[in-house]
This record gives C-alpha cells, sequence and structure tokens, in this order.
C-alpha cells in the first residue's frame, strides 16, 4: 500500500512539473526571440539617417559598425545611378527575401540556417 501511494505521488508531482516547465520553456523562447528581433529593429533604424545621406562604403562602414556588430548586421544598397552595389556585413537572407521586401514595402521575417532574418521596410535614397 505505501509503495503505491509513493508511485502516485511521484506521478503526480512529475505532472506537476512537466506541466510548469513546459510552458516557462515556451515562454522564455518567445520572449527571447522578441528580444532579439527589437534588438534587430533598434539597430536598424539607427543606420536609417545615415542611409538617407550616403551610399559611400566607408561612412556606411563606420555606422554599421557604431550601430552593431557586423557580424550580426548587413546592409545591401543596389547598384543603381552608375554606382556599383554595396555590401557591408555577412549576408543572410537570400536575394529572393530581400527582393520580396521590396515588393511587399513591409519589413519581414524568415527563417535561416540558424534562426531567423529580420528584413526592414526599403526606404529610398534622398541625395
Amino acid at each position: 500500500m505505501r509503495w503505491a501511494l509513493v508511485k502516485v505521488c511521484v506521478a503526480v508531482t512529475t505532472m506537476v512539473v512537466v506541466a510548469f516547465a513546459v510552458p516557462l520553456g515556451l515562454v522564455i523562447k518567445e520572449m527571447a526571440r522578441d528580444r532579439a528581433f527589437s534588438n534587430a529593429e533598434r539597430q536598424a533604424a539607427a543606420i536609417a539617417p545615415a542611409l538617407s545621406i550616403t551610399t559611400d562604403r566607408d561612412e556606411l562602414e563606420r555606422v554599421v559598425a557604431s550601430a552593431g556588430s557586423d557580424a550580426q548586421m548587413a546592409v545591401h544598397i543596389p547598384a543603381g545611378d552608375g554606382k556599383p552595389a554595396v555590401e557591408i556585413g555577412k549576408r543572410r537572407a537570400v536575394g529572393k527575401d530581400i527582393a520580396m521586401t521590396r515588393r511587399l514595402g513591409r519589413a519581414s521575417t524568415t527563417e535561416v540556417p540558424g534562426g531567423s532574418s529580420f528584413t526592414p521596410t526599403p526606404r529610398r535614397v534622398c541625395r
């Protein structure tokens, strides 16, 4: 009889722990994801003024370095007006994702190997 009570207590305790730990793990995962995307949006907003002023690679590299690591951020400026394309940082989004963001005209999130890629809304460069 005692052994049966011990088994029931262990089973109930295990169910309570699992019922608490699984949702907690999911909430922590979602909070970490939200925090990462908030940081990405903040870093993208920090370089937006520089993108509206210049497309010079050296100046943009300094801005990207001050806003965040170029290992975490990439800037893509397409070729135009006789100027070559500018790419700074490690590219994670593929060309079709960037083209889709341009076509939609709004920010998008794409799954990439090792995580997700946030592509902010493209802005027109005014000079």
